[in-house]
């Protein structure tokens, strides 16, 4: 199997980490709503799928900007964590300003703070 996945092309690697990153951080604010409100979330307010939206829709430039798709096939260990580590910091300082400004009834502010730890712990094992 993992011989199979090395001989793929380059950017359908590329694509299968996006869509692996894209799903980690909507996993990542799932879980971030889930332990902030102690109960296991479905967003049914409207403000709710907005948070869901916003991360992948910030992440991805971030993460593109930062060269994280090109570096992480070329580069492993610390160089690769301390990138990844400040493209979520990016991400999460963006994140939590945007929920911090917009006070959206439904989301508490501190899913702001939890979702991108989760998301830098989430992103930060697939890589290593």
């Amino acid at each position: 199997m993992l011989s199979n996945v090395l001989e793929w092309p380059r950017p359908v690697k590329r694509l299968v980490v996006v869509v692996l990153d894209i799903a980690m951080g909507l996993f990542a604010m799932w879980l971030a709503f889930t332990l902030r409100l102690d109960t296991l979330h479905w967003p049914d307010e409207g403000m709710q799928w907005l948070a869901y939206v916003l991360a992948p829709a910030l992440a991805f430039p971030i993460f593109v900007n930062l060269g994280l798709y090109r570096a992480i096939f070329r580069y492993t260990g610390i160089n690769a964590l301390i990138t990844t580590g400040k493209a979520v910091a990016i991400y999460g300082a963006l994140l939590f300003a945007i929920l911090l400004a917009g006070k959206w009834n439904g989301i508490p502010r501190s899913v702001g703070v939890l979702q991108p730890v989760i998301f830098l712990l989430l992103v930060g094992a697939s890589r290593s």
